[in-house]
């Protein structure tokens, strides 16, 4: 009996377009692809700019668009990014890839979601939510 493991791959498989992005003080273009549904940073930009960053480990695969496999070596959680004046905590998972340093694959809308109940702003994207108070005047009322 033959046993085949299929394993589900992270791909891209439409255009991505570029927006500047800064992370830990470094500028950088980094690639946007909403339909990829993850965050993804290659090893070497993790070592140099996060340092010794504890990765939790994951199975999960990346095939590139000429076919290539590739391990993930873990996922960077929580990383402080900011994206079109945005910033954000997002995790990212960890290839050795050299196509490109970093891509974000989710919607950027997700980042402002709509007015909560409690009056601030939440930013979601990944897996932390921050709420950002918003303070509004009241109007008095007419007479």
């Amino acid at each position: 009996m033959e046993v085949k493991h299929l394993f589900e791959a992270i791909q891209i498989l439409s255009p991505s377009t570029t927006m500047p992005c800064l992370l830990k003080g470094t500028i950088m273009e980094a690639l946007h692809n909403p339909t990829v549904g993850t965050n993804i940073m290659s090893q070497f930009l993790i070592k140099n700019l996060l340092g010794n960053m504890p990765l939790d480990p994951i199975d999960k695969l990346f095939k590139n668009p000429p076919g290539l496999i590739f391990v993930c070596r873990g996922i960077a959680r929580a990383v402080l990014v900011k994206i079109v004046e945005i910033k954000v905590h997002l995790d990212f998972h960890s290839y050795a890839i050299l196509e490109f340093d970093i891509l974000t694959g989710h919607p950027l809308e997700n980042l402002i979601q709509e007015k909560p109940s409690h009056g601030g702003l939440d930013e979601k994207l990944g897996t932390t939510t921050s709420t950002i108070p918003i303070h509004c005047p009241k109007r008095p009322k007419e007479k």
